[in-house]
Parts: C-alpha cells; sequence; structure tokens
C-alpha cells in the first residue's frame, strides 16, 4: 500500500505553504521530502491480532487507527510526522497497491 504521488505532491505542496521548506535540525533547503509509504498508528486498543493467535482475534471497539505520512530529512535523518486526514478527509481516495 502506498501513498498516491499526486497525494504526496499535493502534502508537500500543503507543508511548503505551511513554512515547511527547509530541514528544521540541519537546514537542508532541499533535502525534505514526503515518502510514500504511510505509517499505520493504533491509538487506544488493539487494532488486529496476529492470525497464529490461539484465541480468538478481539477487537476493541474504541481503537482508532491513523494513517500518518513521513516526511524526512535525507541528510540527518530527522524525520516528521503528519496525520493524513489533516490533508485529506477519511473518504478521499489517497492510496494505492503498490
Amino acid at each position: 500500500m502506498l501513498w498516491r504521488q499526486d497525494t504526496v505532491d499535493e502534502i508537500a505542496d500543503k507543508l511548503n505553504k505551511l513554512g515547511l521548506s527547509a530541514c528544521s535540525v540541519c537546514g537542508s533547503p532541499t533535502a525534505l521530502h514526503a515518502d510514500r509509504r504511510p505509517i499505520v498508528m493504533s491509538i487506544g486498543g488493539v487494532a488486529w491480532v496476529s492470525p497464529e493467535a490461539v484465541a480468538p482475534p478481539r477487537r476493541e471497539p474504541s481503537t482508532n487507527i491513523v494513517f500518518m505520512v513521513r516526511v524526512a530529512c535525507d541528510v540527518c535523518g530527522h524525520t516528521l510526522l503528519f496525520d493524513s486526514e489533516s490533508f485529506f478527509g477519511g473518504d478521499a481516495p489517497t492510496l494505492e497497491q503498490g
């Protein structure tokens, strides 16, 4: 699963307009890039259970799965995470098979 390229381009453009045009650690103006691989975070419970688990899977209704966009510096490795839903609503087609 990958972010669609137009999604990554739009997020990068919005972050640039908000002032994120250089790495805040090393100052490199050209090393930041948005990774096409999403970071999936589970907040507040168990999102999935291993298929090898002996007990039947128990999903917690309070679990919130958040898809994060990773922006990293190629020079120093500084990494920032952004909630994708702050850029696109939950129903927007932002991911593709890859």
